[in-house]
């Protein structure tokens, strides 16, 4: 039980960074941990105010509806859902190719006590998410009714994570072996990668309005079809409701026990599945051809290329915004009628689509960025780049590059449907062009400056440095601002749009030259 434990902590201090906040030996990288620590900080807060406030507000509508528990079970699911989702793609990093691997084996300690280990470290941080979420709820929930067993559902609560995380762990090892019999791993990520997220923005667009008592009957019904599969959702409200020792029984022991179950199955089968799951098909009839010359920017821009496309979970993170137009599109395409009606009623019939689109659009290119995590995926490779006989400006374009190939194709596509779905001017028309471009300049000169000025090389597994480093979270939330906030001034017509373009392609050239002068000191420093 001890090492258990003690393996448990030095996973979490790494994978939370506990330890690193004032342990730097100098004041620039103490000032960065400062920072990132106030910006998570601001970021938990917002989440526990906004989550109190929903839930404020949909509470008078749950009792109206005469089902107020059923605001509880909704958060539940969504606890559910969210620890399911988030962890599918980890698994495979966190159980099976983690870096200290050797490490860990050498150690007299017993292999499931390591793979218990990874699994507790997991079980933790989901649990955080789980408080994080379910908190705000309970005290929305007492400001307006009675809260059976306070007590209760805060110890209820410990196992929410368990059976979420048992799931996708399954799932994932399952969707990590199916890949693993394509020559090309990648390939086959991308095709199950895909496909579950198109699964799931197919199950998610069924909304037709969005006033508080529909978003409250649509809770009422995905709580009582998700409880259909997943039971233990109806055992949580009943053990609310009316408390019962044989419910509480099964409540805490059947996760427990299929958690050891798992651990000790996997046990038998590691290093045999941890083999197939990571090996790679090598060809056999290999031949050396002649050797290709192109200049040193192309060089950079191949290789960046291929080390983008050579990671699935890069692609899809960085591609989510392109992916999510191309289904907007697919959608308008096949159900135009029905898809024209739902967005007059999300913008509450008082805005059209027509005006919004370039917001939309705009949007989607402004959050798309491969740039914020390229530098820091160099990780301790990144000393051969720098020693290479090229300018960083040649080494900061072939990263922008990357960035553009992947949004163009998507700007030109959405560009010329749009153009012709809604009967643009000629002037609306080159803007639908330009202004997504401008915004996809600016996310792949914001993302690169941002994680030049916070790196993340010390990272275990590269879906911490993709999806939870602070360079990432400030892209998006900076590409969001340039969006939100001059859309949210002028009012949307040609002279406005027009205005915003030019604006920010103003910051675009602020942005190269701050690139060109800070940005080559600071990455010399790197």
């Amino acid at each position: 039980m001890n090492k258990l434990l003690l393996l448990t902590k030095v996973d979490l201090l790494r994978t939370l960074n506990l330890k690193t906040i004032n342990n730097s030996k100098y004041k620039s990288e103490r000032r960065k941990k400062t920072v990132k620590t106030l910006s998570i900080i601001i970021i938990i807060s917002y989440l526990l105010w906004y989550i109190y406030y929903l839930t404020t507000t949909l509470m008078p509508f749950f009792i109206t509806v005469g089902k107020p528990l059923y605001l509880i079970a909704f958060l539940f699911t969504i606890c559910t859902l969210y620890i399911f989702f988030a962890n599918i793609f980890k698994i495979k990093s966190v159980l099976f190719d983690f870096k200290d691997y050797d490490l860990l084996m050498s150690l007299p300690v017993n292999r499931n006590i390591v793979i218990a280990s990874k699994l507790l470290s997991l079980y933790f941080t989901n649990l955080l998410y789980t408080l994080l979420i379910m908190i705000p709820g309970f005290i929305g929930y007492i400001k307006f009714a009675t809260f059976p067993h306070p007590g209760l559902f805060f110890c209820l609560l410990l196992t929410v994570p368990l059976i979420p995380i048992l799931a996708s762990s399954i799932i994932g090892i399952i969707i990590t072996w199916l890949t693993s019999f394509f020559k090309n791993k990648n390939v086959g990520s991308y095709i199950v990668n895909l496909s579950l997220i198109l699964l799931v923005f197919t199950l998610t667009f069924h909304t037709n309005k969005l006033n508080e008592l529909t978003i409250v009957n649509h809770s009422i019904s995905m709580v009582d079809s998700f409880s259909k599969f997943y039971p233990f959702t109806t055992l949580f409200v009943d053990l609310l409701e009316n408390f019962s020792i044989m419910s509480l029984g099964i409540y805490f022991l059947v996760p427990i026990c299929l958690t050891s179950i798992f651990i000790l199955l996997l046990d038998k089968c590691y290093i045999s599945l941890r083999h197939r799951l990571l090996k790679n098909i090598v060809k056999n009839d290999y031949e050396i051809q002649n050797f290709k010359k192109s200049s040193l920017l192309k060089s950079l821009y191949v290789k960046e290329l291929k080390k983008y496309f050579s990671n699935s979970l890069y692609v899809i993170n960085t591609s989510f915004g392109c992916l999510l137009l191309l289904f907007l599109i697919l959608s308008l395409i096949l159900f135009d009628d029905y898809m024209l009606s739902h967005f007059q009623e999300m913008f509450n019939n008082r805005l059209i689509i027509r005006d919004n689109v370039f917001m939309i659009f705009s949007l989607l290119c402004a959050i798309s960025s491969t740039t914020n995590s390229a530098i820091s995926l160099e990780g301790k490779s990144l000393w051969i780049i720098k020693m290479l006989p090229v300018s960083i400006d040649k080494i900061f374009l072939s990263k922008i590059m990357v960035n553009l190939t992947i949004l163009l194709p998507t700007i030109i596509i959405g560009g010329t449907f749009f153009g012709i779905y809604l009967h643009l001017s000629i002037m609306d028309f080159i803007l639908i062009y330009l202004m997504p471009l401008v915004y996809a300049i600016f996310a792949s000169l914001n993302g690169l400056l941002l994680n030049i000025i916070f790196p993340k090389f010390d990272f275990d597994s590269e879906i911490k440095v993709i999806k939870q480093s602070l360079a990432v979270f400030l892209t998006i939330l900076l590409g969001i601002i340039v969006v939100i906030v001059p859309f949210s001034i002028l009012e949307i017509n040609t002279n406005s749009l027009i205005l915003i373009t030019c604006i920010i392609a103003l910051i675009d050239i602020i942005f190269i030259v701050i690139l060109h002068t800070y940005g080559n000191e600071k990455f010399k420093k790197l």
